[in-house]
């Protein structure tokens, strides 16, 4: 933590993802589409400049096997398991499709709706049969092409 509070701070970290991406891959993609190359070094250069200096948020470390990853968009509800590698799930593109508790989908609904929030995902901890969120995010994306199964077919809940 003391190199949070130093003149230099904790050093941003931008480009390809590091976690299940490959800086090889990446160079030969952007030397193949040079628009492609452009619009990352925009991206990149755009979040670090709009980053946030002088705080850092710290926060309690939960154990835990796998977060589900719960989104809302207008009226449809979705959720699925996001697969642990390493220590973290954050950008490990793996997912396990399998069906969410009713719970999990009531407790997000309450927070979507007492929020107005209509597009929006919020990363969820089991802990001892209780909910704990542990990330919202109102710029998400997906790579998948579906993010719900129930009783392995593709969906959503409304």
């Amino acid at each position: 933590m003391s190199k949070a509070f130093s003149k230099k701070g904790i050093p941003i970290i931008i480009g390809h993802n590091r976690v299940t991406g490959n800086i090889i891959k990446w160079i030969k993609k952007a030397i193949k589409n040079s628009k492609y190359a452009r619009q990352r070094m925009a991206t990149y250069s755009m979040i670090y400049k709009g980053r946030s200096k002088n705080f850092i948020i710290v926060q309690e470390y939960i154990q835990y096997n796998f977060e589900w990853r719960t989104a809302r968009i207008g009226d449809s509800y979705f959720a699925h398991q996001k697969v642990k590698y390493k220590d973290k799930c954050s950008g490990t593109k793996g997912i396990n499709y399998v069906n969410p508790p009713l719970e999990l989908l009531d407790f997000v609904r309450k927070i979507y709706t007492e929020n107005n929030l209509y597009s929006v995902a919020i990363d969820i901890f089991e802990d001892n049969n209780s909910y704990l969120v542990n990330e919202i995010q109102t710029i998400f994306g997906y790579v998948q092409d579906h993010i719900l199964e129930v009783n392995s077919r593709v969906g959503l809940y409304i």
